[in-house]
């Protein structure tokens, strides 16, 4: 039996909207959660779209709650929900203590181009929301990667 859990997250962020603001914060939150994510073989990629943060985390079972707790206690997010909890036999991205992936990448990987379109990343289905944030790591031939992905 394997001691590895994946979680999938939902929170809302308390962010002003303003470009700077959220990137800012963004660059903040990756910047932590890298260290804190390293030292507790915690692996895994966080998305912001539209007020929006959702994140894919791995690890041993401590370690996610310790995670879940923290980003819970964060002033940045409100509302958090984990959207899917599951016992998997290895990690989806084991070489990646966070990345971020935009919500752009997501929306061209899921609709097409669909510049200026709102996505609501929260109603992609749990099920293809990790092996999409995979494929999109993974896949060097994505167009339009270049400033779309932030990598430790």
């Amino acid at each position: 039996m394997s001691n590895l859990e994946r979680v999938i997250y939902r929170s809302r962020a308390t962010l002003l909207p303003d470009a700077e603001v959220i990137g800012g914060a963004i660059d903040d939150i990756a910047e932590a959660a890298r260290a804190n994510n390293a030292r507790d073989a915690i692996t895994g990629v966080l998305v912001y779209s539209d007020g929006v943060f959702m994140q894919v985390l791995e690890g041993r079972p401590p370690a996610l709650d310790a995670t879940l707790a923290r980003i819970g206690k964060d002033r940045r997010h409100k509302d958090l929900h984990v959207l899917r909890r599951e016992t998997v036999s290895g990690r989806m991205f084991p070489d990646t203590p966070l990345a971020f992936v935009s919500s752009a990448m997501v929306r061209e990987a899921t609709m097409g181009s669909g510049r200026g379109i709102s996505m609501d990343i929260g109603r992609l289905p749990t099920e293809i929301f990790a092996p999409l944030l995979r494929t999109l790591l993974t896949t060097p031939s994505v167009p339009n990667v270049t400033g779309m992905l932030r990598r430790a």
